[in-house]
C-alpha cells in the first residue's frame, strides 16, 4: 500500500514534516479498526520519506533529520534493513556537505546493515566512501586509512580487484604518511604486483608496484633483502630490468653502497623533477636518506 502527500495541496516543507511526525505518533500510541500497525508504520515512514524530499529540494539540511527517522521506521518497525540503511545514505549525502561528523555517522551505521544483509558490493563501496569522508572532510588519516583497508579487503572478497586496487594505493599512502609502516605497504605492493602479472591487461603496471615495493625495501636497510626482490623481480617480470624504474633503483644502491648522501639528494631530486612522484614516495626517499644519515653517524 503506497501512501503520498501532494506537494501541490499541502504547501511548504514544514506541513510535511508536521504529517510525518503526526503519522509517527499515530503509529505508536493506539490501535484502530481500520489499519493494522504495519500499515501506519508504513504510512509515516513514507511521510517521512515525502518530507525529506521535500526539504532536499529546498536544500534544507533537515532533510538528513527526516531521512534518519525514516531509517528508524524501517529497521526497528518494519524490519526492513534494506530500506533503512538506503535511507541512511541518503542522510549521509545531505549532511555531506555541511556536517561531516553526521555525514560519518550515518554512512557507518548503514554499512553495518548492508554487512548484516549481506550486501559485500555495498559494504565495499560505502567503506570507500568513508574512507574519502574521514580523508578530505574530517582530515583523519588514520580512520581513512583504516576505511580504505576494509574497503579493499570487501572488493577482494567479491572479486573486484580492479575496484580493490586504488583503495589498496590509498591504504598505502596514508600507512606510509601517518605511520610511517613502509613494511605493511611495501607487502600490499608486492601483492599487488603479483595479481597484476597474471593479468595481460594490468601486467603494465608492475615495474611502478615493483618500483614502490623495492623503495620500501630501501628504507629498512637490508640491502641482500633488496637485492633479492628485485632479482626476483626481473625474473617475473622480464621488462621491469629495462624500465627507469630499475635503472633509479640500481642508482640508488650503489649511492647507498657509497653512503654518499649529496649524491643521493641529488639523483633523488632529477628522478622527481622528471616523474610523477606522489607525496608518499618523497617520504619513502626521505626515509631511506635518513637510514643513510643514521649510518653514517654511527661510523663518524
Amino acid at each position: 500500500m503506497e501512501f503520498r502527500i501532494d506537494p501541490q495541496k499541502d504547501g511548504s516543507p514544514d506541513s510535511f514534516i508536521q504529517k510525518a511526525d503526526q503519522a509517527i505518533t499515530a503509529a505508536s500510541t493506539g490501535w484502530s479498526f481500520f489499519s493494522s500497525k504495519t500499515d501506519k508504520w508504513e504510512r509515516a515512514a513514507k511521510l517521512c520519506e515525502d518530507a525529506a524530499k521535500s526539504l532536499e529540494r529546498q536544500q534544507d539540511e533537515r532533510a538528513g533529520q527526516m531521512y534518519e527517522k525514516c531509517a528508524s521506521i524501517h529497521a526497528n518497525h518494519l524490519n526492513e534493513h534494506l530500506d533503512a540503511a538506503n535511507s541512511l545514505i541518503d542522510a549521509y549525502k545531505i549532511y555531506k556537505k555541511n556536517q561531516p561528523e553526521e555525514s560519518a555517522r550515518c554512512l557507518t551505521t548503514a554499512i553495518s546493515l548492508f554487512e548484516n544483509y549481506g550486501s559485500r558490493r555495498r559494504v565495499a563501496t560505502c567503506q570507500q566512501q568513508l574512507g574519502q569522508l574521514y580523508e578530505h572532510d574530517l582530515r583523519n588519516k588514520e580512520l581513512a586509512c583504516e576505511a580504505y583497508k576494509h574497503a579493499a579487503e570487501r572488493f577482494d572478497s567479491d572479486n573486484t580487484p580492479s575496484s580493490a586496487r586504488p583503495a589498496w594505493m590509498k591504504v598505502v599512502e596514508l600507512s606510509i604518511l601517518t605511520k610511517a609502516d613502509f613494511k605493511g605497504a611495501q607487502k600490499i605492493l608486492e601483492n599487488l604486483a603479483k595479481y597484476c602479472m597474471t593479468s595481460n591487461i594490468l601486467q603494465y603496471s608492475c615495474s611502478e608496484l615493483f618500483f614502490e615495493s623495492a623503495l620500501c625495501l630501501l628504507t629498512m636497510g637490508d640491502m641482500v633483502a633488496v637485492n633479492n626482490a628485485l632479482a626476483e623481480y626481473v625474473e617475473m617480470y622480464q621488462p621491469f630490468r629495462s624500465s627507469p624504474h630499475y635503472q633509479f633503483l640500481s642508482d640508488l644502491i650503489q649511492i647507498i653502497d657509497s653512503g654518499e648522501i649529496t649524491a643521493f639528494e641529488d639523483r633523488a631530486y632529477q628522478w622527481a623533477s622528471l616523474h610523477q612522484t606522489p607525496n608518499w614516495q618523497i617520504a619513502t626517499l626521505s626515509a631511506v636518506k635518513a637510514k643513510m644519515v643514521e649510518k653514517d653517524e654511527d661510523f663518524s
